[in-house]
This record gives structure tokens, C-alpha cells and sequence, in this order.
């Protein structure tokens, strides 16, 4: 149930974005990858997540991170799933500057309430793939609540 809804809302997302970008302002795209918490266990995480780019610079997007601890079993994780108001810049030679904030839930699946609440926000730094500007990567930190998760994502956009 709880990847469910990771799923689903990422589908949405890009349901909102026609492929190919055809007015010329909205894209969608698409992004996975891996990171780790900063924590005192070793936590590493599984991220998958979309954006929906209604003008050049802001889009409306989804992201999920499926974290598990190192060495544990497959149902000590949890889900992480964030929509966020995105927002990019392009800097010189290919690269980017990208933010997010919004609300972040959490999987309380050990706790009485499922879902748990917390303010999210992240600050990427993108790279476009040699000669591809549809490919990229991208590396930063998300905050969750107030830790901090450490990624690297590839994406891939419509336009």
C-alpha cells in the first residue's frame, strides 16, 4: 500500500506533462537514483520520483525514497514520499540549479499513526550528459524534517 501511493503520484505527475513538451513550456520528467542519510545508523535509500515543468523554470513534482538500513531486512525501511513546487535555473555550460519545498510524509509503520508529517525542502546541482540535453545527473541534499539525505539522481526530461 505504501509504494502505492509513491506510484501513483509519481503516474499523475506525469500524466500532467504531455510528452515532447508540446506547447513548448510544459515537460515532464522523470528521475531514480540512490542516496544516504546522515545518521548515526547507516541508512541508504532507493529514490524514484517525476516533475510535471509547467514554464521553464517551475514545475510541480513527486518524490519517493524508499530507505533500508545497511545489513538490515527488507522491512526495517520506510517510505519517504515528498510533492514539492520545483523550481530550476540554468547555469553555464549545462548545468543547473534546482530547489524544491513542500510537505513531506513520512512512514510511521512501527508508530500508531502511519503517516507522519514534516517540511521538506532540497538543493540540487544538475549536470547534462555529454551531448544529450535530455539525460542528466544531478547531486545535493534533501532535508526532511531536520535530517539530512544525501543524493545522486539520473533523469531524464521530454523536451
Amino acid at each position: 500500500m505504501r509504494y502505492g501511493v509513491a506510484v501513483g503520484a509519481t503516474a499523475l505527475t506525469l500524466i500532467a506533462a504531455p510528452a515532447g513538451g508540446q506547447d513548448g513550456g510544459t515537460r515532464a520528467e522523470v528521475f531514480f537514483g540512490g542516496g544516504g542519510f546522515v545518521v548515526d545508523e547507516k541508512v541508504y535509500s532507493f529514490d524514484v520520483g517525476a516533475t510535471a515543468w509547467l514554464t521553464e523554470r517551475w514545475g510541480l513534482g513527486a518524490w519517493a525514497s524508499f530507505p533500508s538500513l545497511v545489513g538490515g531486512s527488507e522491512t526495517d525501511g520506510g517510505l519517504l514520499f515528498n510533492p514539492a513546487v520545483r523550481y530550476q535555473r540554468g547555469l553555464r555550460r549545462g548545468r543547473s540549479l534546482h530547489l524544491a519545498a513542500g510537505p513531506g510524509f513520512v512512514d510511521g509503520s512501527d508508530a500508531p499513526v502511519r503517516f507522519v508529517f514534516l517540511p521538506y525542502a532540497d538543493i540540487l546541482y544538475g549536470m547534462q550528459a555529454a551531448g544529450n540535453r535530455r539525460f542528466g545527473l544531478r547531486v545535493g541534499a534533501r532535508f526532511v524534517g531536520y535530517g539530512l539525505h544525501l543524493v545522486a539522481v539520473l533523469g531524464f526530461t521530454t523536451d
